[in-house]
């Protein structure tokens, strides 16, 4: 655990970390000359994402709610696309992390540059919608490393990952930690302090 870092924070590094770094390090391999789309940019792998893929250089978009607006600025996104009310404009990204899945994957690929890349998590539903021409879709898998999480920490002790924890419960409150968490409309992680 990196020096600095609460508990809490650490373990909110680890699912969420992996989640934002595997799609976008290692399957996207997102740099200097990267125009990303994060959806859900608040959410736990979403504030995560930000900050990855702003640390490597792209141009960072997320879909957020308008009061999450400045809160994903603030990780390093250059705009937010409120997805109450707007829609992200079609061809315009590299590549795009799908946290969300359903429809959100569907519209997804319309979003994107020939020759872009939609990465999605296992977010269910994920229809079987074979992918618009001249664009790629990968479903990331998320398997822990010593390698990946020693790299998430480094990059945590080093500053350039920001834990985001909206609340610690201790466990005799775990039902409402589900209850925030199933949500889907809070920022960062919730843990659950055993």
């Amino acid at each position: 655990m990196p020096e600095g870092l609460s508990a809490p924070e650490a373990a909110s590094l680890c699912v969420a970390g992996l989640s934002a770094y595997i799609p976008l390090v290692e399957v996207a391999s997102i740099g200097k000359n990267s125009k990303v789309l994060i959806h859900a940019g608040a959410g736990g792998v979403g504030s995560l994402a930000i900050q990855i893929a702003r640390h490597l250089g792209a141009e960072v978009w997320a879909t957020a709610s308008e009061r999450n607006k400045e809160f994903c600025i603030s990780l390093g996104a250059t705009g937010v696309i409120d997805y109450q009310t707007e829609a992200p404009p079609n061809d315009s990204f590299d590549a795009i992390l799908d946290t969300i899945g359903g429809g959100t994957h569907v519209r997804s690929m319309d979003y994107l540059k020939p020759g872009g890349l939609l990465v999605a998590l296992s977010a269910a539903p994920v229809p079987p919608v074979p992918p618009r021409e001249g664009i790629r879709v990968v479903m990331a898998q998320i398997q822990p490393t010593p390698k990946r999480l020693a790299k998430i920490f480094q990059w945590a002790g080093d500053g350039v990952l920001r834990p985001q924890v909206t609340k610690a419960f201790p466990l005799d409150e775990a039902v409402a930690a589900y209850a925030m968490s199933e949500s889907g409309h809070g920022r960062g992680k919730v843990v659950i302090l055993p």
